[in-house]
């Protein structure tokens, strides 16, 4: 049967259960993951399973040690964590080529204020689907499940196989989810392709920012501020520190990667970052502080790596220690280092927007993105990776009444399945 043919029946098949995978998309919504803590993936991992297993697929559950979990954790810096933590690993087709697909099963957690509706009621109104995680990233799961399924039920035999992975703790920067599994060699170096669907329906991703989170504590002494000369007031002292720390962050927002982004407020390619987001000290307003905190989010672009990012952040703050006699700590936790640059000429790349154009009947580009993912592990492994999904920019993923439109949802499925046939070629 000729690629035409095949494709005729796939969209057929898809376009049939389109109702199915709604409703699927939704159940999985009504399942609360949202970290931290880390709640209800052996739930959402059930659901996963169970709907691969129904459908003829061989799926395995991975879950990780209670040890190795505190362990990694607690090396990781985070504290507000609960609950285990369950990866699914999906299987289609033998032998190689081999294609590996990902998702993540966890959301940011979400309260009513501002929603229409309830956040996990995983509603349909007006050709949407609503909910905390349709956009990032439930509907793209509910997507790599039935683009496989149409496969296994149309009996389409690949000449490769496919390995998709549905992993946890990626909103929290953790250990538990692809880390893991590469470090179990589920993930590993003879895997020829990956296909990350935490992405847009109208882009391609080729490339993410790094994010590593510098801890800053800047040590004073308490005194009465009756006599607060007496003090070494930490607050003060920081304040200070953050204008030297605002001068580097100055210097680097004018670096730029040669990689093109899509377009915002004039910024055309990639571009670093590094912000003071968080400031906590102070006990009461008649006490000189003797400590505050500040917490930056440095992210860096392919070019630039997380030594000399952070290098150049421990100068700033070495050298204001010096100058003026101050105790300071310094200590960091790397989330994602960047990303590996996909060449947008890669025949991933092109398969990619070939699929698209025969969906969509769009030509996407190949961009960079200006968020950070834990596909960077993967991409570290010298696997080619690019990421798509089935978000837009009004999906307003992470706010309010986050959604997507059914069309992406399903444009999203049959793109997957040309990718799939493309790329491994059938028997």
């Amino acid at each position: 049967m000729n690629y035409n043919d095949l494709i005729r029946m796939v969209d057929l098949w898809i376009d049939k259960h389109t109702n199915s995978l709604v409703d699927f998309t939704c159940k999985l919504i009504r399942i609360d993951t949202s970290t931290p803590p880390g709640r209800n993936y052996d739930v959402i991992a059930n659901a996963i399973a169970s709907k691969f297993i129904e459908g003829g697929l061989r799926a395995e559950a991975h879950s990780i040690p209670d040890n190795l979990l505190t362990s990694k954790m607690k090396d990781d810096g985070i504290i507000d964590f609960s609950g285990s933590r369950v990866n699914i690993v999906a299987y289609l087709g033998w032998g190689n080529p081999i294609l590996l697909t990902n998702g993540h099963t966890d959301v940011v957690p979400a309260t009513t204020e501002g929603w229409s509706i309830d956040p996990f009621s995983g509603i349909v109104k007006n050709g949407k689907i609503y909910g905390r995680g349709s956009s990032d990233m439930k509907g793209a799961l509910g997507a790599m499940v039935y683009s496989m399924l149409a496969i296994k039920s149309l009996n389409i035999k690949l000449r490769g196989s496919i390995i998709a992975t549905f992993t946890t703790d990626e909103e929290l920067g953790g250990y538990t989810g692809i880390r893991y599994l590469i470090d179990k060699g589920v993930i590993n170096r003879e895997i020829n392709y990956c296909i990350s669907t935490d992405g847009s329906i109208d882009e391609i991703g080729i490339a993410d920012l790094g994010d590593v989170e510098i801890i800053i504590t800047v040590y004073g002494k308490s005194y009465h501020s009756g006599m607060g000369w007496r003090g070494v007031n930490a607050i003060e002292h920081t304040a200070s520190l953050i204008c030297r720390i605002k001068e580097l962050a100055n210097r680097i927002s004018e670096r730029r990667s040669k990689i093109p982004i899509k377009p915002i407020n004039g910024v055309n390619y990639m571009r670093p970052g590094l912000y003071v987001n968080v400031v906590e000290g102070g006990l009461k307003s008649n006490i000189i502080p003797d400590r505050c905190t500040v917490i930056i989010d440095r992210r860096m672009i392919p070019e630039e790596n997380l030594e000399e990012a952070v290098k150049e952040i421990r100068e700033v703050v070495e050298e204001y220690s010096r100058n003026n006699n101050v105790n300071i700590g310094f200590k960091y936790r790397a989330y994602y280092p960047p990303s590996r640059i996909l060449n947008p000429d890669h025949p991933l790349v092109k398969i990619i927007q070939d699929s698209i154009r025969e969906v969509l009947n769009i030509n996407v580009p190949a961009v960079g993105e200006q968020g950070s993912s834990d596909i960077s592990f993967i991409s570290a492994l010298g696997i080619p990776v690019v990421s798509i999904g089935v978000s837009r920019e009004e999906s307003n993923a992470h706010g309010v009444d986050e959604n997507i439109n059914i069309e992406d949802l399903n444009a999203l499925t049959k793109i997957l399945a040309r990718c799939y046939i493309k790329l491994l070629g059938t028997v």
